[in-house]
């Protein structure tokens, strides 16, 4: 009686089972940064005193958010280091007492939920800016709003110290 022959996958089944779990790992680890990276559209930085807040509310459905989106991306966080985004999407939990707690210390902004201004909102210092045109126009309004609070950290930068003055730092945290 002939001796049968093994067959490629029978000699070399260990190998195979090795490079299948080799590959499901890389794609695991592909997969959860590929998610991690989508999760938010600005990344996590280091700040110094010199940070400029933005705070914007927005929502994912809304087409003048995924302007102000790419603008800020492309735009405003190449021209301005320092500015950091804290982002609220309007439909995530928790959202609407955010917006509340922030709207008190505006007059232009309704104190309820309710009464939401709509998207995009952004507040940059003691200016608001509710909807999105185009770059040239509430882009420009965005500079101008970014250029206004990085004059007033200027202007309240202690030399001596090289430290914001308590008041400005009270503000951002």
């Amino acid at each position: 009686m002939k001796k049968r022959e093994k067959s490629f996958f029978e000699k070399n089944k260990l190998g195979l089972i090795i490079m299948i779990i080799v590959l499901g790992l890389i794609a695991i680890i592909f997969s959860i940064g590929m998610i991690s990276n989508t999760q938010s559209n600005f990344k996590e930085k280091v700040y110094g005193d010199d940070v400029i807040e933005l705070t914007y509310f927005h929502w994912t459905k809304c087409p003048h958010c995924h302007k102000q989106n790419e603008f800020m991306k492309n735009v405003l966080l190449e021209r301005y280091p320092t500015l950091r985004v804290t982002e609220y999407e309007i439909t995530q939990p928790g959202t609407s007492t955010k917006y509340e707690e922030i709207a008190k210390d505006f007059d232009e902004l309704p104190n309820k939920w309710n009464d939401f201004p709509g998207t995009p909102l952004s507040i940059i210092g003691e200016r608001t800016n509710v909807g999105y045109g185009d770059d040239s126009t509430t882009g420009q309004k965005l500079i101008d709003m970014i250029e206004e609070e990085k004059a007033r950290i200027e202007a309240n930068w202690d030399d001596s110290t090289m430290i914001r003055t308590e008041s400005l730092r009270s503000q951002i945290q």
